[in-house]
């Protein structure tokens, strides 16, 4: 099944700028119009701040941490490639990553049997 080319690079936040400041304008364009609404001013134009804001933030992080992924994938230190045990190697890093750090059987002195902390127990008196 073809997926359409439209939905491989539509980003759902984009349509939500866009929907949102036209949202405020018309609200705007009525209080105008009608005088009943009661709006102000100084917070839509801080709310479409904020969303432009976070816009431009977004952009130029995302532009930043291209940058330096590029940069890490240009100095590599090796290249692991597409070997079967690769996809093994990557499924465990992602796996670590996720959830935190790795839980080994670590034995404390006088506890007894194994325990599986990462860090020991408190002990309060």
């Amino acid at each position: 099944m073809e997926v359409p080319a439209f939905v491989e690079t539509f980003d759902p936040v984009y349509a939500g700028v866009i929907l949102f400041t036209v949202l405020v304008v018309s609200e705007m364009v009525y209080a105008r119009m009608t005088g009943g609404a009661r709006f102000e001013a100084a917070d839509s134009a801080a709310s479409l701040a904020m969303g432009f804001g976070n816009l431009v933030s977004k952009l130029l992080f995302s532009g930043l941490l291209a940058v330096w992924f590029v940069f890490v994938y240009e100095h590599r230190l090796f290249d692991i490639g597409f070997a079967w045990w690769a996809w093994i190697l990557a499924s465990c890093w992602t796996i670590s990553s996720i959830t935190g750090p790795t839980v080994l059987p670590i034995p404390y002195a006088g506890s007894g049997p194994t325990m599986w902390f990462t860090t020991p127990p408190s002990t309060t008196i």
